[in-house]
């Protein structure tokens, strides 16, 4: 997987950039100056939405068309922001985000994803996208869950609720509940197969992710149509993180975490790299982590096949990488 030729119009705080690429792009600049941005522009060609905030605008001028372009493995890519609508267009056809999702792939690390790393849903989008890579069929399969989980959802709430389209909704929900647990739980194993072989090079401590699915009663179903409430859903389902045998979100430092994260992300891409090279995209990995861990991270990071971007505020930069300086 290769990006190049990437062309940014009023996105952001860029009023225009046109971004030469290699193997190894170094986004330096000093804080304010657009490295996120880059990263994230990068991020929503690749997958047609931003990693960021959904009510945060794009557009740097809310009266001028937001253009992001680029050439990704010989295809081009162009998305158009106006006027609250976007055009997302594949070798100038018209194509959706799910399209590019199945067609293309990234893995980033980022500041939210830091912020969001003790979140379940965050963590089950890891195990989901580790999954992808061996059924892509995940991805349909948690639309269709989310469709019939909005359709029992205003049934439940109907003053005369009809049982019987509850009940099917119901036992598809739980069949599409399995599929995707159990393809969680299996992904969860894949991943604690390989994370401990990156974090060796960090430290002698371990990490293990725990997935647990959860448990209803038979009669789950009629306590919903009584309360009107749903509680059958895979936000029921647990995860736990163990560093060192302890709860990592209790006891590990920040930049424990950030190493524990970092190496179950490329944990991820390792798999990927099986069939596939996704584009690494790394944000803000500087903070918090001391020299030693920072030229591991940097060594490790440049020792993969992928094509990186990388932000930093200059303290460490490649010899012979693409300097993007902002």
């Amino acid at each position: 997987m290769y990006i190049d030729n990437i062309i940014i119009s009023n996105f952001r705080n860029f009023e225009f950039t046109d971004i030469k690429t290699k193997k190894t792009n170094i986004i330096y600049g000093r804080n304010a100056s657009g490295k996120t941005n880059t990263i994230e522009a990068i991020y929503t060609l690749i997958n047609g939405h931003s990693f960021k905030n959904k009510n945060l605008p794009l557009q740097k001028n809310s009266q001028k068309k937001t253009i992001l372009s680029a050439t990704l493995n010989n295809n081009n890519i162009y998305i158009e922001i106006f006027k609250g609508k976007k055009t997302i267009k594949l070798n100038t056809k018209p194509t959706t985000t799910i399209h590019l999702k199945k067609t293309f792939s990234s893995i980033l690390y980022s500041i939210e994803s830091f912020i969001s790393f003790k979140d379940k849903k965050y963590i089950f989008s890891l195990l989901d996208r580790n999954s992808f890579i061996n059924n892509q069929e995940i991805v349909d399969m948690i639309l269709e869950y989310n469709k019939l989980l909005k359709l029992k959802k205003t049934a439940v709430n109907s003053p005369n609720n009809d049982k019987n389209l509850l009940n099917i909704l119901h036992n598809k929900i739980l069949s599409l509940m399995r599929e995707i647990s159990n393809n969680r739980q299996q992904s969860s194993l894949n991943i604690n197969s390989k994370i401990n072989n990156i974090l060796k090079n960090f430290t002698d401590k371990k990490a293990k992710i725990i997935y647990e699915t959860a448990n209803y009663k038979k009669d789950v179903l009629e306590y919903e149509i009584q309360n009107r409430k749903i509680i059958t859903s895979l936000n029921k389902d647990k995860f736990t993180i163990l560093f060192d045998d302890k709860d990592i979100f209790t006891y590990a430092s920040i930049g424990e975490k950030k190493i524990v994260l970092l190496s179950l992300i490329l944990s991820i891409v390792e798999n990927y790299n099986k069939t596939i090279k996704p584009i690494l995209l790394i944000d803000d990995l500087e903070g918090d982590l001391d020299d030693d861990a920072k030229k591991t991270a940097l060594k490790i990071l440049k020792e993969f096949p992928n094509q990186l971007f990388l932000t930093t505020l200059g303290e460490y930069l490649y010899n012979g990488a693409n300097i993007i300086r902002l």
